[in-house]
């Protein structure tokens, strides 16, 4: 990382870890004080500085994309069984 960039606060870089970008902003934002332009240029500055990170933030928001989609089919499924026995109890 970039010596010239001062480090993020460490519940900001425990957020980016774990794939939670706007985490990171609103700890920029409470710790630091910014306003929500200027939390943001901050994280995205050092994300920019630590292709690692970047790389793990976007592993990691595949995971819970893949999580979500899941639970998306997951709930379309019990909702799709309770129309179906609505339907045919009629």
């Amino acid at each position: 990382m970039s010596a010239a960039l001062p480090p993020l606060p460490a519940r900001a870089v425990s957020a980016l870890r774990e794939g939670r970008t706007i985490d990171a902003i609103k700890a920029v934002r409470e710790v630091e004080g910014l306003d929500l332009k200027g939390a943001q240029v901050r994280v995205e500055a050092y994300l920019a500085a630590d292709p690692a990170l970047q790389k793990r933030l976007a592993e990691r928001q595949r995971e819970l994309r893949k999580r979500l989609i899941g639970w998306v089919l997951v709930v379309d499924a019990v909702i799709l069984a309770a129309l179906a026995a609505w339907w045919f109890s009629r």
